[in-house]
């Protein structure tokens, strides 16, 4: 699931309401009971690991707001692999 487009249909499809969608906090996503989670995996979504979660949500962030250092900064070119096209751009 790419888009808010298919997170709310697929929320839809197993009974939540779009106004539980939740925009604040760390990142926008809908919060799920034990039971609904259940139903969302039989539906096909995937379950992840406290670790995975976080970098995820730690990859949004970055995306969406940016690096807030320059460690950060240099990370986030090394992993999208444009540290190397800048570097090459340079010389």
């Amino acid at each position: 699931m790419d888009h808010a487009g298919d997170l709310h249909s697929f929320a839809s499809a197993i009974g939540l309401k779009r106004r539980w969608f939740q925009t604040g906090g760390t990142m926008p996503h809908y919060d799920l009971t034990r039971g609904l989670r259940f139903k969302a995996v039989r539906q096909g979504a995937i379950e992840v690991t406290d670790e995975q979660l976080v970098a995820h949500i730690a990859q949004w962030r970055r995306i969406k707001l940016g690096p807030s250092t320059l460690e950060e900064a240099r990370e986030w070119l090394r992993l999208t692999g444009l540290a190397e096209k800048f570097r090459t751009s340079i010389s």
